[in-house]
Formats: structure tokens, sequence, C-alpha cells
């Protein structure tokens, strides 16, 4: 019985000009997610929060809200990402 790799080989040769493919195994490592929502002086933003073990290593806030955050305050989206940073890692 053919893997699902050898399956999907056999219809990339017998569908495309290729005359060889590379298979490999390969393996994902992620940071453990948390989703909130802060507060920040131009009005709630969502982020996501990346943990390695306990520590805190990534913190990416959502772009629409900074968007949606920045036009309403008039101050760039970058002060209100900052801003969602750093009520992320005070709180």
């Amino acid at each position: 019985m053919f893997s699902r790799a050898e399956k999907l080989a056999a219809i990339v040769l017998r569908e495309t000009t290729a005359f060889g493919l590379r298979l490999e195994r390969v393996e994902r490592r992620t940071l453990r997610r948390e989703e909130k929502t802060v507060s920040t002086p131009y009005g709630p933003i969502r982020v996501k929060l990346g943990y390695h073990g306990d520590s805190l290593v990534q913190i990416h806030p959502e772009d629409a809200d900074c968007r949606k955050a920045s036009i309403s305050a008039s101050v760039s989206h970058t002060d209100v990402a900052a801003a969602a940073r750093s009520a992320a890692r005070s709180g």
C-alpha cells in the first residue's frame, strides 16, 4: 500500500514535466499561543502572545485593530502597535 507521500509523488511525476522530486520529513516547533485584548490609550487592541516555556517571547498586535485605532486617534499605526505591546507586557 502506498503512503500518502508516495501517492502525491506519483501524481506530480505523472501530471507535470518534472523528472523527479525530493521528499523529506520535517518537524515543526511552535510557541504556545494566547490571545487577549489589552487596553491602550487608543482603545482596546487584540494581541497574540507567544510563549517559550514560561517566557513571553513574541507579542503581535492585531493589524486591523491597530489600523482602526490609528485612524480614529489620528496617530501612526506604529504608535498604536507599540502601546499594545507595552500594555501586553505590563499586564
